[in-house]
């Protein structure tokens, strides 16, 4: 973390009740700010965050009136962030498979100009594919397989992760 350059998590939530508050945890220990976008999650993970967090202000929580997916909680944490004047973004997912001790390997590039982006890869390690289901693994890895057929980038993985870090430029 950064005084000048804050950074925002952005955690979309939806039936991730039961491992969101661990992940709003996680992130506090690697970001400046989380914020919570409740993507009116029958399971109420928003109202869960907003309770438990009731008092710490580095924690936000946004409800959306209708189920509007993965992107569309991701573009209101995004415009939340610019409009707060976050210099970096990562979103990551409520649901407990990504590692948040990695945020600060992502936002490296970020913040010594190297990169505007950086993706995540849950195959990076042997830890992170065990709390993986078999079927998604199996699907992640045909689907990495494609897309190095079809860019050429050979050393491309995972392109269905959403762990990823932007600067707000």
């Amino acid at each position: 973390m950064n005084e000048e350059k804050k950074v925002l998590a952005i955690i979309p939530a939806f039936k991730v009740s039961d491992h969101v508050l661990d992940v709003v945890g996680d992130c506090l220990k690697q970001v400046d700010h989380v914020l919570v976008v409740d993507d009116c999650c029958p399971e109420l993970s928003g109202q869960l965050v907003s309770e438990i967090y009731a008092t710490d202000q580095r924690v936000s929580v946004v409800f959306h009136e209708e189920n509007r997916g993965v992107g569309g909680a991701m573009k209101t944490g995004f415009v939340w962030a610019l409009e707060e004047n976050f210099f970096a973004i990562v979103k990551i997912d409520g649901d407990g498979q990504m590692d948040a001790s990695l945020i600060p390997a992502m936002l490296a590039p970020l913040f010594d100009g190297s990169a505007d982006y950086c993706k995540g890869n849950r195959f990076h390690s042997p830890q992170s594919i065990r709390t993986m289901p078999t079927a998604r693994i199996l699907g992640n890895a045909g689907l990495s397989l494609l897309s190095k057929f079809s860019t050429g980038y050979w050393s491309l993985n995972d392109p269905t992760n959403g762990f990823v870090a932007a600067s707000a430029d």
